[in-house]
């Protein structure tokens, strides 16, 4: 498994069972590690909260790779209306997407639509704790 920071609260995820970004916040942010367009494979997205920062580039991620955003219902509905196919999950509850289990935790931030969330998600028999 490699796990790259791209910067901000975003990260990239390479795992047997795919790649997998979180918050990917890559247009406008200083310390992006890539560029939306360099993102050639993406299998998941994974977004924590509604702000600009975090959703950042998921959108044009998702769209021109086919990737499935996973997110809180009310978040997965906005991706829904772009034409996105997503995985809506509840805070405190198990899924399985694309071979990956995962589950939304409590976070604790502003956001407009729904709530934060924290992700733990297993890859590779290791479980990983985003906030």
């Amino acid at each position: 498994m490699k796990i790259r920071w791209l910067g901000h609260a975003a990260f990239e995820v390479k795992a047997k069972e795919g790649t997998i970004y979180i918050d990917p916040f890559l247009s406008g942010n200083p310390k992006a590690a890539a560029k939306p367009e360099e993102i050639k494979k993406a299998d998941l997205i994974f977004v924590t909260h509604d702000h600009s920062d975090h959703m950042g580039d998921a959108v044009n991620i998702a769209k021109r790779n086919g990737a499935t955003v996973v997110a809180i219902p009310e978040l997965a509905a906005l991706f829904t209306q772009e034409g996105i196919k997503t995985h809506a999950i509840n805070i405190g509850s198990f899924s399985e997407v694309k071979g990956v289990r995962v589950a939304l935790v409590q976070a604790f931030h502003s956001c407009g639509r729904g709530q934060p969330a924290g992700i733990l998600f297993e890859v590779e028999n290791k479980v990983i704790y985003h906030w």
